[in-house]
């Protein structure tokens, strides 16, 4: 195969675009695993695109944007891959479970108040596990969704007046702009996986 044609086919700029079938673009992923130039063009197209997703960024993507993205995740995300399920309004914890039960995540000494331990993630959805063992104190973000899925414990959530009570099995979603704080309420750390989503 010609790689350098392959490149200048527009194949590539499709896939950046979210604009190939699902088989289309699991090939195109072989590809940039087995050819580095196929790999740096990706990235270079993604580049192009003038996305800037920093931590300072308050500009939101555009819906399509963030749609585009959302799906090329979930192509390496979810049952039997490394990265953990696009969490969404309605995803089942059963879903985030079984993810996680074939981890096989050994549980950290906790000799502080919280330990995180980084999972596969992407340039628009970051995701890691923490163990809390009392809370964390006021926090407010503005260029994501924070999805937090309570694995083992429980917390208070509070939103500025508003207080909210969360067990093992519930996803708690928020949005930016919102000012939020939890306090640990189980004996045992509270135990979450903690997803990022990039707006």
């Amino acid at each position: 195969m010609n790689i350098q044609q392959y490149i200048s086919s527009g194949i590539l700029e499709a896939y950046c675009l979210g604009q190939l079938s699902n088989e289309d673009m699991i090939a195109v992923d072989q590809m940039a695993i087995q050819y580095e130039e196929v790999n740096q063009e990706i990235t270079r197209i993604f580049e192009s695109l003038e996305l800037d997703v920093s931590p300072v960024q308050n500009e939101p993507l555009s819906k399509n944007k963030v749609k585009v993205f959302n799906d090329i995740y979930k192509l390496d995300a979810g049952k039997g891959k490394l990265f953990p399920p696009l969490i969404e309004a309605k995803t089942p914890f059963i879903e985030i479970k079984n993810w996680l039960d074939e981890q096989k995540i050994v549980t950290p000494i906790l000799n502080e108040n919280q330990t995180a331990h980084p999972l596969p993630s992407d340039q628009f959805v970051e995701n890691f596990l923490a163990w809390v063992k009392l809370g964390h104190d006021e926090e407010i973000h503005f260029n994501y969704n924070e999805h937090l899925v309570i694995i083992e414990g429980s917390c208070n959530m509070y939103f500025g007046a508003e207080v909210k009570s969360y067990k093992a099995g519930d996803i708690i979603s928020i949005e930016p702009n919102i000012a939020h704080k939890a306090i640990v309420t189980s004996k045992e750390p509270m135990f979450v996986l903690v997803q990022r989503q990039t707006i």
